[in-house]
């Protein structure tokens, strides 16, 4: 069949809520396949960054010492979040460079150059490795940012326990609105369809 003889697309207003939301399921399966670089690149900056965040804060901390908890509670947190960071970034870059320089063609050559039966996967390795590369990243991210969190919390509450309460709320309503934010980027006509759907069962 020709791409012209193709049969036309079916409208939003035929389909079900079932149709939408597999559809849905399927969009945002094919967007994320396609923005997997994209995350592990932007995840390198991520663990930069806070790798940078916690040299900075912590080394001046050093110097006023452990007598104050507060201090030794942040030094400790920013201590303990400093190697999942760097772990983070090397899970990443790995994950990266290993897709960069195509060692499943590699590895594949030298199986058959040793006569060796060759691996065989449903899905190819790449992707496989790519998968278990932002999972393990994103696991280290979230525990990372949440003890490097703490210790922002512990080194304002130093200053004065007010500061650290006001911290946390601006947290908090930043992560809200940010949240709010991508989920209406991403699904911008949700309201619209919806509100179509409603007319269409009426």
């Amino acid at each position: 069949m020709s791409e012209n003889n193709l049969p036309p697309a079916p409208s939003i207003e035929n389909l079900s809520r079932d149709d939408l939301t597999k559809g849905r399921e399927r969009v945002m399966g094919n967007l994320l396949e396609q923005l997997k670089p994209w995350l592990i690149e932007f995840g390198s900056w991520i663990f930069g960054g806070l790798i940078a965040f916690n040299l900075i804060i912590i080394a001046p901390m050093i110097t006023i010492g452990h007598a104050h908890l507060t201090v030794l509670v942040s030094i400790v947190v920013f201590a303990c979040a400093l190697p999942l960071n760097v772990a983070g970034l090397l899970v990443l870059r790995l994950t990266k460079d290993l897709n960069d320089i195509a060692i499943d063609d590699v590895m594949h050559k030298a199986f058959e150059d040793a006569h060796l039966p060759v691996l065989t996967t449903h899905e190819p390795l790449y992707k496989q490795r790519t998968d278990v590369g932002i999972r393990y990243s994103s696991r280290l991210a979230v525990l990372s940012g949440i003890l490097t969190l703490l210790g922002m919390i512990a080194a304002l509450w130093y200053i004065a326990w007010w500061v650290g309460v006001i911290f946390i709320v601006v947290v908090i309503a930043s992560a809200l609105i940010t949240m709010s934010a991508a989920n209406h980027l991403m699904q911008p006509d949700t309201d619209q369809l919806r509100e179509r759907y409603e007319q269409r069962r009426r």
